[in-house]
């Protein structure tokens, strides 16, 4: 016999997607070998520091929105698989996709995720990792949250660079740079 649980425990109120216990859950019932990608989003405390929560629950509907609309179909208008995503906790989303995509179908999708930005404010990106379990998929997306953070240590943006009054001439940079 299955034991019903109501729609309320299951989902999550601010985002209409499955909650944790509810993704699990649907996940578990599908009884099927597959791929799970975790999604973190990237600079999202600070618009709630700095904009407030209300505006941060803005953010968190149009990821859930994005999840919903990139889930729904494959990339020829047809869903020839299954995929259950859901909303874990805080900035925190979950998707799985049943062994049938592969990881070519699973990591499409992280392709767009990856690309994804939010409509307010599009500093807010999102991290994904991709594991055939949550624990390797967290590991995968924490890696590359760190990857993309040195990224942007590394890169100087424009305007932001300050450069050693002895070091304006590039004739006067101590090593070649061109070979390093």
């Amino acid at each position: 016999t299955k034991t019903l649980v109501t729609p309320a425990i299951v989902a999550d109120r601010l985002t209409d997607l499955p909650n944790e216990r509810g993704f699990l859950q649907a996940v578990q019932e599908r009884n099927a070998a597959g791929y799970f990608l975790l999604c973190d989003l990237d600079k999202f405390k600070a618009v709630n520091d700095e904009h407030g929560h209300p505006e941060g629950d803005e953010v968190l509907k149009n990821f859930a929105q994005f999840l919903r609309r990139n889930t729904r179909h494959d990339l020829f208008g047809k869903r020839s698989y299954d995929i259950v995503a859901g909303r874990l906790h805080g900035d925190e989303f979950a998707v799985w996709i049943d062994g049938k995509s592969g990881y070519l179908g699973a990591s499409g999708l992280a392709a767009r995720v990856r690309h994804w930005r939010s409509l307010r404010y599009p500093q807010v990106s999102a991290s994904v990792g991709i594991g055939s379990t949550i624990d390797l998929a967290d590991t995968a997306m924490y890696e590359e949250k760190y990857a993309r953070r040195a990224l942007e240590l590394l890169t100087p943006k424009t305007g932001d660079m300050q450069i050693p009054n002895g070091l304006r001439n590039p004739d006067t940079v101590p090593w070649d740079y061109r070979k390093s």
